[in-house]
């Protein structure tokens, strides 16, 4: 018994792509391509952003080790000064029980010691009479000023003379047997309070008034000219610096820019300032930007590749699709010399699919389903 077949209920037309010619999807590369792009400009201004960190950074450890340096050389000025302040208490603690030729050998040789010492420069017992037991290169009246301008200087007791030819003093009451007082002065050459070390770095002392007392490694100046001055900087706005503590660019030496450190003097009326070029470490910026190099290679290299590997999967999908059509091609060509058609009729959807040829035999005028 024949089992009969009813014909589809849904038949549609179809556009059939069979036979026509499609251009290769050349441009499926390019949003790989613009998304490298669009990567390595985003990943190379983050690079940037983190070398203009990297490199505030360094410049600012140079001005905190500038400032570092000066509160060093602040610590080791104040401890000289004290140094010297300590054996003139000493000498005057020792002078105080002794009278007649023991007190004039005693007090010669105190003022001897004081005298040669790496510091001072000259020393002087002064005796309530006017008497003087001096020693080094200061005249008596120079002393007795310099002892005036010390015993004045409360609660320092240490006088800055700020002039062609600078110099600190420092004074000690000494108490006689005979129950007077007299007075044990020291002269100190302020170069001898500095440091010695790397000749590119300075080191600098002046008043309370930026006026220059000393500076090392060594070079003439004219009496006491402000030091901030001679690097282009304000003297006011240093010395506030120094009162504080810090650092600050903007100075120049001989056209080269450097960084200013300041600090205060403690026990003295001296700011100490360090002077060192406004330049990083080479050898680290140099592997700073070696290591950001290959950060920004690394990731661009694996995106270019990526972009390169789908690029030829795109251009492999081309060729296939293109080997697909020309078979589709050649498929319909075949169909249409034979005079026939093609038809499929999918049970589970009931749609019917028919070629173009069959199409036009049934009268039709373009595939359907």
């Amino acid at each position: 018994m024949a089992r009969s077949v009813e014909a589809p209920a849904v038949l549609r037309p179809r556009k059939t792509t069979l036979g026509r010619q499609h251009a290769p999807r050349v441009a499926s590369a390019r949003p790989a391509i613009l998304a490298v792009i669009v990567f390595s400009l985003i990943f190379g201004c983050v690079i940037l952003v983190k070398l203009q960190q990297e490199w505030a950074e360094q410049h600012a450890e140079l001005k905190a080790s500038q400032a570092r340096t000066a509160a060093f050389i602040a610590e080791r000025v104040s401890g000289r000064l004290s140094e010297v302040d300590s054996a003139l208490a000493m000498a005057a603690t020792q002078l105080q029980s002794l009278s007649g030729p023991a007190f004039e050998a005693s007090a010669r040789a105190a003022v001897d010691g004081l005298a040669a010492s790496s510091l001072a420069t000259s020393a002087a017992l002064l005796h309530p009479d006017g008497r003087i037991i001096a020693a080094g290169r200061h005249g008596e009246a120079a002393l007795r000023a310099a002892a005036d301008r010390a015993l004045a200087a409360a609660p320092s007791g240490a006088a800055v003379q700020a002039s062609a030819s600078a110099s600190i003093s420092l004074a000690a009451p000494a108490a006689l047997a005979d129950g007077s007082v007299g007075a044990l002065v020291a002269v100190i050459d302020p170069a001898a309070l500095l440091p010695r070390w790397n000749p590119d770095q300075a080191a600098l002392l002046t008043d309370v008034q930026g006026r220059l007392l000393a500076i090392t490694p060594h070079a003439a100046f004219q009496g006491a000219p402000p030091a901030a001055e001679r690097f282009g900087l304000d003297p006011a706005a240093v010395a506030a610096m120094a009162r504080r503590g810090g650092a600050m660019d903007g100075a120049a030496l001989a056209g080269a820019p450097q960084i200013l450190g300041a600090a205060q003097v403690s026990g003295a009326p001296l700011h100490a300032l360090s002077l060192a070029p406004d330049r990083i470490d080479e050898v680290s910026w140099r592997n700073t930007l070696l290591f950001h190099f290959f950060l920004f290679l690394a990731p661009l290299g694996a995106a270019i590749a990526l972009s390169s590997l789908l690029t030829r999967q795109m251009g492999k999908l081309d060729e296939t699709e293109a080997r697909l059509r020309d078979s589709e091609s050649r498929l319909r060509l075949a169909i249409e010399g034979a005079r026939c058609g093609v038809w499929d009729w999918d049970l589970e959807t009931d749609e019917v699919v028919l070629t173009d040829a069959f199409a036009q035999l049934i009268g039709r005028g373009e595939a359907c389903t």
